[in-house]
């Protein structure tokens, strides 16, 4: 199961500040979360505004006085449309924020002997303004690796350059994962052949994120990534749902082992 996202997640009246929104606008709370899907459960905490009272609804009417009280962290374990309004004395003031959340099934891992630590990496050289469709390219370079990175030629980082990492993730445990993706220049991610992470174009250094539902076993992982000039960046982590972001371990990733020629 997949889904796009900026995260964590923050929503605030309809999702969107407005040059348009009333006064009453800064008095709405903000629904947090990792993501908007879940797998098992999601922990999302609602933040209060200048110390009002929030009440709160799980069934998609919008609170009112006699609502649920807030007084921590929410436990989602099911699809629903979290609702939150700010209350003073007894009447509530601000906007109404609102968050749906989904419950999904897993995208199921594949269980492989072939496979061997690190990533199949492919090296380009040429002047783009897009991620350019490598997979139809002939590489200057072909190499394993086990980390992200712009590419160095005698201590310096290389310009007009693109690479092409491909390989699995090993998940070990059912659940949400959160992928955080930082490039200069343009950098695209898939995972399981759908497009997790679209950050293509010339800009400069910044971060997305995005979060996929996987079960156990491997995931196949692309990352196409390309820098026409200036500083370079390029990284990649990962955590599940309720975890603290890291980059990818040796274990984490792997790619089809080669047979030798002439192997039986």
């Amino acid at each position: 199961m997949h889904w796009l996202a900026t995260l964590p997640l923050i929503v605030g009246a309809n999702s969107i500040a407005s040059s348009m929104c009333s006064a009453n606008c800064s008095n709405t709370p903000k629904i947090v979360a990792p993501a908007s899907i879940l797998v098992s459960g999601l922990l999302v905490s609602i933040e209060a505004v200048g110390g009002k009272e929030v009440r709160y609804t799980t069934d998609g009417s919008d609170p009112t006085y006699d609502s649920a009280l807030y007084k921590g962290q929410i436990w989602v374990t099911a699809s629903m449309t979290l609702k939150a309004a700010s209350f003073d004395r007894n009447n509530r003031v601000g906007e109404v924020a609102a968050q749906t959340f989904t419950k999904v099934v897993p995208t199921r891992g594949s269980h492989m002997s072939m496979l061997s630590s690190g990533l199949d990496c492919e090296e380009f050289h040429g002047l783009w303004r897009t991620v350019p469709n490598f997979d139809s390219m002939q590489p200057d370079i072909s190499f394993v690796t086990s980390a992200f990175g712009p590419p160095q030629k005698n201590g310096v980082v290389e310009k007009q350059v693109g690479q092409l990492y491909e390989g699995f993730v090993n998940v070990k445990t059912e659940d949400v994962y959160l992928f955080s993706l930082t490039s200069r220049d343009g950098a695209k991610l898939w995972i399981d052949g759908r497009l997790t992470i679209d950050d293509d174009g010339l800009h400069r250094r910044k971060t997305k994120k995005g979060a996929e539902a996987l079960g156990v076993g491997a995931h196949r992982i692309k990352l196409a990534w390309f820098h026409a000039d200036g500083p370079a960046a390029l990284s990649l982590e990962w955590a599940p749902v309720d975890g603290k972001m890291a980059p990818f371990g040796i274990r984490d990733i792997s790619h089809m082992r080669r047979m030798p020629k002439g192997a039986p």
